[in-house]
């Protein structure tokens, strides 16, 4: 909608409302606008490996059409497969998968009954099976392949771009590339070997890991383990203000990193509880009811002005504020050799470097982890969300709508009082079913305190490795 569109609505319903002598000019409405329009939805990371298979899929799709038009045909060509969406594509290049693992043979046989319903064979996605490794030839047949020998289709390569400064940077993207109809086909069928097998993986650390953080306490039996899924949100960069001198020199943003443990009831204390609003039997009970087991999820969220969101800022994290507030709020689980289950993304900067794993070496030799043995896993490559990320949303989203409404944010400090103030829910537990988050902690940390363990502040190499 225009903008005059939008001024001469708004002043047809004033003069109704207010009378006649109501007016409004389309500078007045640019300058109401800002403070009232709706934000679009966020934006993601997408994973590369699926992109570029739905990119295939979309060029094959739109070159059957264009086939369609050239033969003149009013329906799909019945020589060539049927392929309706990006998982049938997948599909397509794999035998069906079995119901249960009482098909299997025993070379076939996996590791639990539900794995033939959800991932593709071994053999099917390594392409050494002799049943489904040849399914590219029924893909298209060869009078499409003369109507239309070439394809246009997003292929994935680096490229050279220029800076405003004149510099020159390589990246990788996706660009629309023509090819002949034979090499996408070529490329596509030795793409799966790379695809497939990902796809497999990305599902697999999925389940295992949803399995674990569903159930960590075993149904009640089990109080000596918490799961915790952690990343870092992108920093929220908040409104510029026309009055204030930020508008030319400085952009004020924030660092979220989300931290959501999966903790039994059973190693929560009493004083905890109490300050929830629950004693231990109504918490248990309402689990029950709703037919959950007794366990919660609580929400630990570390806020600061630093943006380098690497190593040092986890550590500090981990060692200032969420083991401390462990050891003050649970029971049973400190000097007892209790697992922490730790799931995270791969960035290299902060979960997969050579740092933070000598940090995870040296773990159960801190005095402040408490003899807790890690369990680190990582999400296949190119995927990485989690619950951290939806709630780490909803605060970017909660200030965002403050700012809009006029609210002033100096510093990452008065964004994190805000949030302790307005985090709340307006549902209690018992009416969201026990399902979400049960509680939600916020931390704050000055840019200048973050700093890497002393012990881990540099990674030793290798003496001697090269004759040195």
């Amino acid at each position: 909608m225009k903008m005059e569109d939008m001024r001469d609505i708004i002043e047809k319903g004033g003069k109704l409302k207010f009378g006649i002598g109501f007016s409004l000019s389309t500078w007045k409405l640019r300058d109401l606008k800002k403070y009232y329009h709706k934000y679009p939805g966020r934006n993601v990371c997408l994973c590369r490996y699926h992109m570029d298979w739905d990119h295939r899929f979309d060029a094959l799709r739109r070159w059957k059409a264009q086939v369609k038009k050239e033969l003149n045909l009013s329906e799909d060509c019945p020589d060539c497969a049927s392929i309706p969406s990006s998982q049938a594509l997948r599909e397509f290049f794999c035998c069906p998968r079995k119901a249960d693992c009482n098909a299997c043979t025993e070379s076939e046989r996996c590791c639990n009954v539900q794995s033939c319903n959800q991932y593709y064979q071994p053999a099917c996605v390594s392409r050494s099976c002799p049943a489904c490794v040849k399914n590219i030839e029924k893909l298209v047949c060869q009078r499409c392949c003369d109507a239309m020998p070439t394809i246009s289709h997003q292929h994935w390569t680096d490229g050279i771009y220029k800076c405003k400064d004149g510099r020159e940077k390589k990246t990788w993207d996706f660009q629309t590339t023509d090819s002949p109809i034979q090499d996408f086909l070529s490329s596509l069928d030795e793409y799966t070997r790379e695809f497939l097998p990902h796809h497999n993986r990305a599902k697999f650390l999925d389940h295992d890991w949803k399995k674990l953080f569903d159930n960590v306490s075993e149904n009640g039996s089990r109080a000596d383990r918490i799961a915790v899924v952690m990343d870092y949100a992108n920093s929220y960069s908040h409104e510029h203000r026309d009055e204030h001198y930020q508008e030319f020199w400085n952009q004020l943003s924030t660092t979220i990193l989300g931290c959501a443990i999966k903790i039994p009831v059973a190693n929560l204390t009493d004083q905890y509880l109490s300050k929830c609003g629950y004693t231990r039997g109504q918490l248990v009970q309402i689990l029950k009811d709703n037919g959950k087991p007794p366990e919660v999820t609580i929400m630990l969220s570390g806020m600061t002005a630093n943006q380098h969101h690497d190593t040092a800022g986890v550590q500090h994290f981990l060692q200032h504020h969420m083991f401390p507030w462990l050891w003050e709020n649970t029971q049973g689980l400190k000097d007892t050799g209790a697992l922490f289950h730790l799931r995270t993304d791969g960035c290299r900067s902060q979960f997969k470097s050579a740092r933070h794993f000598r940090f995870l070496s040296h773990f159960q030799k801190l005095d402040w982890t408490g003899l807790m043995k890690p369990v680190h896993s990582h999400f296949e490559s190119c995927h990485g969300k989690d619950i951290s990320d939806p709630e780490c949303g909803r605060y970017k989203y909660l200030l965002a709508m403050a700012e809009l409404r006029g609210k002033i944010f100096k510093t990452a400090k008065d964004a994190y009082n805000f949030l302790k103030q307005h985090y709340h829910t307006t549902k209690s537990f018992e009416e969201k079913h026990a399902r979400g988050i049960f509680f939600r902690e916020f931390f704050y940390t000055d840019a200048k305190d973050i700093r890497p363990l002393a012990c881990l502040a540099e990674v030793d190499t290798v003496k001697n490795a090269r004759g040195q």
